[in-house]
């Protein structure tokens, strides 16, 4: 980035900082993720990111930032911006756990589109499922209460014919949240066989 477009407003004015907005407060912050909130949330998702982007431009260091930006893009089907933004979220702050449980939520979720789609590439399904691991795992490293992550992780431990961590994983998942007995009831069965 050129020296004259470093010092350019974030907020897209094309001004210089301090004759613009000058430092963002907190306010201008907080209204910039109450915008880009009910934007997803009335499921305008490209708009959320062009907002989150303007906020995370404010808060560089910030990971949850990141964290929101990277989920916002998924919202809105660009998944390979999204887990970039998921992985300078973790790179900001590796001990925050949620980017690295989304990135494993993200990579799993690939590999139910390939399963949908009939896909023969079992070893691409397997790697993107050893990836998925590998995500959870860390994430699970700083959150080891996560239930939700214990549940995904089975389902990608399935997915590599683990049998064993799967189910292991299955009732970590269920000790932790008896809520999730149902969705689990199926894995179980599955990895049984």
């Amino acid at each position: 980035m050129g020296e004259h477009k470093k010092h350019l407003c974030p907020c897209g004015s094309g001004k210089h900082l301090r004759a613009c907005c000058g430092r963002p407060s907190s306010n201008a912050k907080l209204e910039l993720e109450e915008t880009a909130w009910r934007l997803s949330k009335e499921g305008k998702h490209r708009e959320a990111c062009e907002v989150f982007e303007r906020r995370v431009a404010l808060s560089p260091d910030n990971p949850m930032i990141w964290n929101d930006l990277g989920n916002e893009y998924a919202a809105a089907g660009e998944m390979d911006k999204a887990l970039a933004a998921l992985k300078r979220a973790h790179e900001v702050f590796p001990a925050y756990p949620l980017p690295l449980y989304n990135l494993g939520k993200y990579t799993l979720d690939r590999c139910a589109e390939l399963q949908q789609a009939g896909s023969s590439a079992k070893a691409r399904l397997h790697d993107l499922a050893a990836e998925a691991i590998g995500y959870f795992k860390q994430s699970l490293e700083r959150d080891p209460d996560n239930a939700a992550c214990h549940q995904n992780l089975a389902i990608a431990y399935a997915l590599t014919d683990d049998a064993d961590k799967a189910r292991a994983h299955t009732m970590e998942a269920l000790r932790l949240d008896p809520s999730l007995k149902q969705p689990l009831r199926q894995l179980a069965e599955n990895t049984r066989n």
